[in-house]
C-alpha cells in the first residue's frame, strides 16, 4: 500500500505511535508529529506488505487501540476535573506531564468568560460534530449510545451491528469514502463572521407614560379614560390591563378619540377585564423578544411561550409592526428573482418554477392538500438548502400546529424553523398580528444574521378574515362581500414587507384558502397581484387521488421566462401545458363517442396526457407514515429530463399506471421491466405445467 503525508493529516498522535509501535516501529521519546510522520514514512517505504496504514485500516486496530485509550481517557478525565475547580498551576503541571507526548494547550482557569460571537449556529455545530473525522482511538472513547446516533446519521446503522466494535468499524469504514470527505471539508471550512449592514435596531425600553383606567365595553373593543399622559398616545401603542386576578391582558390602540380617551381591541385573552380596570403603556407597540435562540421554539403574535415555559425566550425587543429603516434610495430598490427555488417536486419545479426571493401563492379549498405541500417544501427548504424557516400560523385547527410540531421532530428541521402560531381559537386581534410578527422574525435572520429565510404563512385568507372581524368590532363601514373597507392597503401592508435585500432573501410560500373555490372573490383577487408564481390545487385532481393536486392549466409563474431559465425548460414546459391543454378539450369526444373515435395523432396526444398527469404526482416525506410510501426528492434536471422522454412518445406502450407516484422516470420503468419479467416467469410455468398434462396424456 502506498502512502505519503497525507495519508496521515488526519489522524491523532497517540494513535500513529500506538499504531507504530504495533508493528515493530520504535519510537524514541519526545519525537514530534512531523518527525513520527517521517519516521513512518520510511517504514512504510521499507516494509510495503506492513505499513501503518493498513494497520490503522485493519479490523483489528480499533481493538488495540480502545485497550490503550483508557489511560487516555483518565487523564482527559482528571484535566477537565482540574479545570472545574480552577485548580493550581502545579496541580496542572502533574497532568501535563502525563501527556507529555503530545504536549496539550496549557489549561488557563479564567475567572471570568465572555461569550463569543460565531458564525456557527447550534444546528451547525451539531452538524460539525456529526461529520468530523475521528480517529479510530477517537471512535473508541465515545460511548455506545453516542456510536449508535452517529451510525443512524450516515445511515450506516443495522440490526447485526449491535456491538460497540461492529459500530466503530462501520463508522471508521465510512469515514475513509470520497463523498464523506468531501462533505466534511465544506462544512468544517472556516467561514467568514456575518456583519450586519442594515441590522434591526431594538426597542429601547422606557418606563410607564400612559396610564387610565377602562371606562367602557364594548365586545373585544375598549375605551380607555386616560389619568396620567406624558407623551401623546400613538396608533397601535399597547396597554397592559391589570385584572383582579392580578393577570395581565393586552390592548392595541386603534383609534385615538380625544387627548384624554382611547379606544383599541385586544390582543389574546380578555377574561377579567372590566369597567374600572387599571391600564399602563409605554407608548410603544408591541415587542417580542427575537434572537437566533428562537430556532426551535413555538411563540404567539406577541411574544407568548407555547412549548415549554420554564426556557424563557432570549433576546432584544423588536416591535413587529415598525418597519426595517433603510435610506429612501434603497427603500423601493427592486433586487431581481433571478434564481429558481428547487424543491424537488417535479410539477412544480417544471411548471411552475418558484423565485428565490419572492412570494408564492399556493390557493385551494379545504381538503385539497395545501398544509401537505406547505410542510414537504419547509422539510425541503431545510434540508437542499442553506437557511432556516419561519413558520406563521394564521388562523389555522391547534391541531395542525401540534402535527406540524411533531413532524418537524420527527424529520429533524426543529432545530432551524421558528413557529408563531395564532390559532383560530385567539382573538382577531392576535390572529391579524400572527403575519406581521413571522415577517419581523424573519427580517432579524436576514438582516441581523445574513440568513436566507423561508418564511410560510398558513393561511393568509385568515389574515384577511381577521381583519374583517376587527373592522366590524370597530364599526367600520364593509366593502363588497363583508370584508374591511382597508382591504388592498392592509394586504399591501403586509406583502410589501416581504422582500430581500443585499444581506439575504426572504422567500415566501403563502398558503391561502379560497372560500367554496371562488378565485373572484376580493379577497383572492386581493393577494393575487402581490405573487410571482401562483399554485393553484384542484378539488378535481384529489378526488382523482393525484397528489400534489396542482393544476398546471390555471396556475402561473413569472420565472418561465428566458430572463430567468434556459431554453430547454421552457420549451418542456409550454410543450407539456399544450398537451394537456389538447387532452383536456378531447374529454367530451371521448365521454361521449369512445377513445377508438379520436384520430390516430390524437390517441397518442391523449395517451401522453394521461402519463404526464401520473408522472406529476409524487410520494412526499412527510406523508411516509401515512402511505407507507418512501418520499423523494427530484432534482429539476431528473424531472426535465423523465419529461422530455415522455413527450416524444417513448412510453407510449406502457400503461400510465406505472408513472404514478414514482420519482424519476427510471423508476418507472424499473416497476415496469419488474412486472413483466413476473408476467414472463409466470407464463413459463404455465406452458411447463400444460407441457406435462399434455405428455401425461399422451
Amino acid at each position: 500500500m502506498t502512502t505519503n503525508k497525507n495519508s496521515y493529516k488526519d489522524y491523532h498522535f497517540n494513535t500513529l505511535k500506538a499504531a507504530s509501535n504495533k508493528v515493530g516501529l520504535k519510537i524514541k521519546k519526545g519525537t514530534k508529529r512531523n518527525k513520527l510522520i517521517e519516521n513512518i514514512l520510511k517504514h512504510d517505504l521499507e516494509f510495503p506488505e506492513n505499513t501503518v496504514l493498513a494497520f490503522l485500516l485493519s479490523p483489528e486496530s480499533s481493538a488495540s487501540l480502545q485497550k490503550e485509550s483508557a489511560s487516555k481517557a483518565k487523564i482527559v478525565k482528571e484535566v477537565t476535573k482540574i479545570a472545574k475547580e480552577k485548580a493550581s498551576s502545579k496541580k496542572v503541571k502533574v497532568v501535563k506531564n502525563l501527556l507529555e507526548d503530545e504536549k496539550p494547550e496549557p489549561v488557563v482557569v479564567q475567572e471570568e468568560t465572555k461569550e463569543i460571537e460565531s458564525s456557527f449556529s447550534d444546528y451547525d455545530y451539531k452538524k460539525m460534530t456529526a461529520y468530523k473525522i475521528y480517529s479510530p482511538e477517537n471512535l473508541a472513547l465515545l460511548t455506545y449510545d453516542q456510536l449508535v446516533v452517529l451510525a443512524k446519521v450516515h445511515k450506516i446503522f443495522k440490526p447485526e451491528n449491535k456491538t460497540k466494535q461492529s459500530l466503530i468499524a462501520a463508522i471508521a469504514e465510512r469515514q475513509y469514502t470520497d463523498d464523506f470527505r468531501r462533505k466534511s471539508e465544506e462544512i468544517m471550512k472556516p467561514r467568514a463572521k456575518f456583519k450586519a449592514r442594515n441590522p434591526l435596531k431594538p426597542l429601547e425600553d422606557k418606563a410607564y407614560v400612559l396610564e387610565g383606567i377602562v371606562v367602557e365595553v364594548k365586545s373585544q373593543v375598549y375605551k380607555i379614560k386616560l389619568t396620567l399622559v406624558k407623551e401623546k398616545p400613538i396608533i397601535n401603542a399597547l396597554f397592559e390591563i391589570q385584572t383582579e386576578q392580578g393577570q395581565t391582558r393586552l390592548l392595541e390602540i386603534s383609534d385615538i378619540l380625544s387627548d384624554s380617551l382611547v379606544a383599541g381591541y385586544v390582543l389574546g385573552r380578555e377574561q377579567g377585564i372590566e369597567i374600572g380596570s387599571f391600564a399602563r403603556s409605554k407608548n410603544n407597540p408591541y415587542s417580542i423578544p427575537i434572537s437566533e435562540k428562537l430556532l426551535g421554539r413555538i411563540i404567539d403574535p406577541v411574544g407568548r411561550i407555547l412549548d415549554d415555559p420554564t426556557h424563557p425566550l432570549v433576546g432584544k425587543q423588536y416591535a413587529p409592526m415598525i418597519e426595517t429603516e433603510s435610506k429612501q434610495t434603497e427603500k423601493y430598490k427592486v433586487f431581481p428573482k433571478t434564481q429558481i427555488l428547487e424543491t424537488g417536486i417535479k410539477v412544480i419545479d417544471v411548471l411552475l418554477p418558484i423565485p428565490s426571493g419572492g412570494k408564492t401563492g399556493l390557493l385551494g379549498g379545504a381538503g385539497v392538500g395545501k398544509t401537505v405541500v406547505v410542510q414537504e417544501l419547509i422539510n425541503t427548504f431545510i434540508k437542499h438548502h442553506d437557511g432556516v424557516s419561519v413558520f406563521s400560523g394564521i388562523g389555522e385547527r391547534i391541531r395542525e400546529g401540534h402535527e406540524l410540531w411533531e413532524e418537524a421532530k420527527e424529520l429533524g428541521f426543529l432545530d432551524k424553523t421558528t413557529f408563531i402560531f395564532g390559532q383560530m381559537n385567539e382573538s382577531p386581534g392576535l390572529r391579524l398580528r400572527s403575519g406581521f410578527t413571522g415577517v419581523k422574525v424573519a427580517e432579524y435572520f436576514r438582516n441581523n444574521l445574513g440568513k436566507n429565510v423561508l418564511l410560510f404563512m398558513d393561511n393568509i385568507f385568515r389574515y384577511m378574515q381577521a381583519g374583517s372581524e376587527v373592522s366590524s368590532l370597530l364599526e367600520k363601514t364593509p366593502s363588497a362581500v363583508g370584508y374591511q373597507p382597508m382591504l388592498v392597503s392592509e394586504i399591501g401592508k403586509l406583502q410589501e414587507r416581504i422582500n430581500s435585500n443585499n444581506d439575504g432573501d426572504i422567500t415566501s410560500i403563502q398558503a391561502m384558502y379560497i372560500p367554496a373555490d371562488d378565485f373572484t372573490d376580493p379577497a383572492a383577487v386581493a393577494a393575487f397581484a402581490h405573487f410571482d408564481a401562483t399554485i393553484i390545487l384542484s378539488r378535481q385532481l384529489a378526488a382523482e387521488g393525484l397528489y400534489p393536486a396542482v393544476d398546471p392549466l390555471v396556475s402561473s409563474s413569472k420565472l418561465l421566462s428566458t430572463k430567468f431559465t434556459s431554453t430547454r425548460h421552457i420549451n418542456i414546459a409550454k410543450e407539456t401545458i399544450a398537451i394537456l391543454e389538447k387532452s383536456k378539450s378531447l374529454e367530451d369526444i371521448i365521454n361521449i363517442l369512445g377513445f377508438d373515435a379520436l384520430s390516430e395523432a390524437d390517441r397518442k396526444t391523449v395517451r401522453i396526457a394521461r402519463i404526464i398527469r401520473k408522472f406529476l404526482t409524487q410520494p412526499f416525506v412527510v406523508s411516509e407514515k401515512f402511505t407507507g410510501q418512501k418520499g423523494v426528492f427530484v432534482t429539476l434536471n431528473d424531472a426535465l429530463r423523465g419529461m422530455e422522454r415522455i413527450l416524444t412518445g417513448e412510453f407510449n406502450h406502457i400503461p400510465e399506471t406505472y408513472f404514478a407516484y414514482v420519482g424519476t422516470i427510471e423508476e418507472a420503468l424499473e416497476k415496469y421491466e419488474y412486472d413483466n419479467k413476473e408476467e414472463e416467469a409466470k407464463l413459463m410455468v404455465k406452458e411447463e405445467i400444460s407441457q406435462e398434462a399434455t405428455n401425461i396424456n399422451i
